[in-house]
């Protein structure tokens, strides 16, 4: 009997129940992949996990492991077989998104529509075509943050990118408990100083007070990304599916209640909330500029007026649509324990 297991979402259990199906009636995969149980050191089978020699299927049709994450890399996540894999899920997307100059521009373009404060700057500096894209991004090596992805435009924005999918809370500080040195030298070094210029208002208070440790620790991965936003061409953005709303509600409350001081700075644009933004997947693969135009002049991909590369870039938004965000199709009675 399939029952939401007492540590996970009701979310994160619909998708283990999709990928299960997905696995079963599109990829036409019927072994299951292993796991190792943490507690008990066992390895668990489950069918929302792909076997290790088919791995490479968890890539959509089109889509490589991008370089940094390939060969002896310690940069791929352990879990990259796994179907509800948020790594798998930004290399299925950015790489389609960036495999050409032409697919480039519209990632931006669509960028610039969902966070109106980089559409503004872009159009200040131009040049907004893109120098760098890196998988796991490690800012400072000495903190050790990876972000999920990182875009460098030719105008020097930086974007920063965190990538959810059933996870049900952004992570905490797993070791504060056992290496409190680490974490309070981290503070010292690196979150206080960046995160001075910040004010919060804590579940338990009704006035904002300048945010404190405890504040970043109770919101760890949050605030640990936003601690690297250092002026107004610096964007932290995060991606989530509409329907995980453990994540939508702790990004947008823990935003509410925070304020950002400006202090008078000689820079031509300054840091604000402005340049954090979530955005779920689902409008920003449904509202699509590419997907747009085409059901505007076609209804249907075949359309002898859209390209082929259009068409076949629409047909690959749909694939990862279907991969990822259409849970109502899944199949309930496939047994995910």
């Amino acid at each position: 009997m399939n029952t939401v297991l007492p540590f996970e979402t009701e979310y994160s259990f619909l998708v283990k129940q999709h990928a299960a199906a997905y696995k079963k009636s599109v990829l036409h995969i019927g072994q299951n992949g292993f796991c190792e149980n943490r507690r008990t050191g066992h390895h668990v089978e489950h069918p929302y996990i792909l076997p290790l020699d088919k791995a490479e299927m968890n890539l959509l049709p089109g889509v490589s492991m991008p370089s940094e994450l390939s060969g002896d890399s310690d940069k791929l996540n352990s879990y990259y077989n796994f179907l509800n894999s948020s790594q798998m899920m930004c290399v299925n997307f950015f790489q389609l998104m960036t495999s050409d100059r032409i697919r480039q521009m519209i990632l931006i373009r669509e960028l610039e529509l969902a966070v109106p404060r980089l559409k503004y700057v872009n159009r200040k500096l131009g040049r907004s075509t893109i120098k760098t894209h890196l998988f796991e991004y490690v800012p400072v090596p000495q903190e050790n943050t990876h972000f999920d992805y990182f875009i460098e435009l030719e105008n020097g924005v930086h974007i920063y990118f965190e990538i959810k999918y059933s996870e049900s809370c952004f992570g905490g500080p797993t070791k504060l408990s056992s290496e409190p040195e680490k974490y309070e030298k981290k503070w010292n070094d690196f979150y206080a100083p960046a995160l001075k210029d910040w004010n919060y208002i804590p579940e338990n208070r009704k006035s904002r007070r300048v945010l404190t440790k405890e504040d970043i620790f109770a919101h760890y991965q949050l605030w640990r990304n936003i601690s690297f936003l250092k002026t107004g061409t610096d964007f932290f953005i995060c991606l989530y599916p509409e329907k995980n709303t453990c994540i939508g509600t702790e990004f947008t409350d823990t935003l509410k209640r925070s304020s950002f001081c400006r202090r008078k700075s000689s820079e031509q644009f300054a840091l604000s909330k402005s340049n954090i933004r979530g955005i779920t997947w689902d409008d920003f693969t449904e509202n699509c500029w590419i997907r747009a135009l085409i059901k505007s002049s076609a209804n249907e991909l075949h359309s002898p007026f859209v390209c082929a590369d259009f068409r076949l870039l629409a047909d690959s938004l749909l694939q990862f649509q279907e991969k990822y965000l259409e849970l109502e199709n899944h199949d309930s009675t496939v047994c995910i324990k």
